[in-house]
């Protein structure tokens, strides 16, 4: 899903061309060579592909956390970062870059721009909290 709407946002929006959406979101076609909020965006191909092989080196260590987690939220949250990062690694690995197309913002104050493989990463990252969270209540009442 996120491939596809990468492709779609690419063929079809204007790069740095806002279109709203709905009230909190607007699609702006835009690209990073960095990590999250634009981090190391330096826009050279030494830090494209650095960072590709190590995210290449994160999803392999997280593929062996999911082979040993138990809990089925604990098993959710690794397949959806495992997902996201393996759509922004996809992307990257194309063209050394990662598209982003939605535009978060609050009124006149725009956040920040993501892309669904984002998303995907962000919702595991809130699941694997909860169940870790929710192990360690577990363990306390031992």
């Amino acid at each position: 899903m996120d491939i596809a709407l990468k492709h779609l946002a690419v063929n079809k929006l204007d790069a740095n061309t806002y279109l709203e959406f709905i009230p909190f979101i607007s699609f702006y076609l835009t690209t990073n060579s960095g990590i999250a909020f634009s981090l190391l965006d330096l826009n050279n191909s030494f830090t494209s592909y650095g960072l590709l092989i190590i995210g290449l080196v994160i999803v392999l260590f997280l593929f062996n956390l999911l082979k040993k987690e138990k809990s089925s939220i604990g098993q959710a949250a690794f397949i959806f970062i495992i997902g996201g990062a393996l759509g922004n690694l996809f992307d990257r690995a194309l063209d050394g870059v990662v598209t982003d197309f939605l535009l978060l913002f609050f009124g006149n104050i725009s956040l920040f721009v993501f892309n669904p493989a984002d998303l995907f990463i962000t919702i595991g990252a809130i699941l694997f909290i909860a169940n870790e969270i929710n192990v360690k209540k577990g363990s306390s009442n031992l």
